[in-house]
């Protein structure tokens, strides 16, 4: 099996993550934007739910983690960038997909990397929402996705 695609859903919640770090003029895209932007995601937010994340709280947790500067105050130079642990998540999440025989990354896969990046506080925050791997892998299992 070749090298796996990055998904219609992942892509467009890396690009809204790159746009919102750009945005607060953070040079870098954390994993909290991603989650953030995630939860967005129809099928994702779905998934989190059925493993009992309650998305708003997620959603305002990961907000106010994120870094905040006043207007002008150290703007980055050009787009974000993904920072190593996003680009460790997207890697493991093409792993996991690999591992599953699949050919598309999609945002279950990211959920399934972000919770092996322990210590960091999106893997916490998930934690928290009682997200956990084996909640993660048993319900995508059960339900055959």
């Amino acid at each position: 099996m070749g090298t796996p695609i990055i998904g219609q859903e992942l892509r467009r919640a890396f690009d809204e993550a790159r746009a919102e770090a750009t945005g607060r003029a953070d040079s870098t895209v954390r994993l909290e934007d991603l989650l953030r932007t995630l939860t967005r995601d129809e099928r994702t937010a779905s998934l989190l739910v059925s493993c009992g994340a309650d998305l708003e709280r997620l959603r305002r947790s990961l907000e106010d983690g994120l870094p905040t500067r006043p207007p002008g105050e150290g703007s980055s130079s050009g787009p974000a960038e993904p920072g190593i642990a996003v680009e460790r998540v997207l890697q493991r999440a093409a792993i996991h997909t690999l591992s599953e025989r699949r050919k598309t990354i999609e945002g279950r896969d990211a959920i399934f990397a972000i919770l092996q990046e322990d210590g960091s506080p999106a893997c916490s925050l998930l934690h928290q929402e009682g997200v956990t791997l084996q909640a993660l892998l048993a319900r995508t299992h059960r339900e055959g996705a």
